[in-house]
């Protein structure tokens, strides 16, 4: 299992006093890899 974060533009936000807080949210993706550099594993990776 790997994980990697995704971050997503938070266009939500209001410019309050020439603050900006929290521009991006991160979440985090779990997904199964499979580690090597043949074709047949990066496919594996794909799907």
């Amino acid at each position: 299992m790997a994980t990697r974060p995704a971050f997503i533009p938070n266009l939500t936000q209001t410019n309050q006093n020439h603050s900006l807080k929290n521009l991006v949210d991160t979440q985090d993706v779990d997904f199964e890899w499979f580690a090597g550099f043949a074709v047949s594993q990066k496919q594996k990776c794909i799907d």
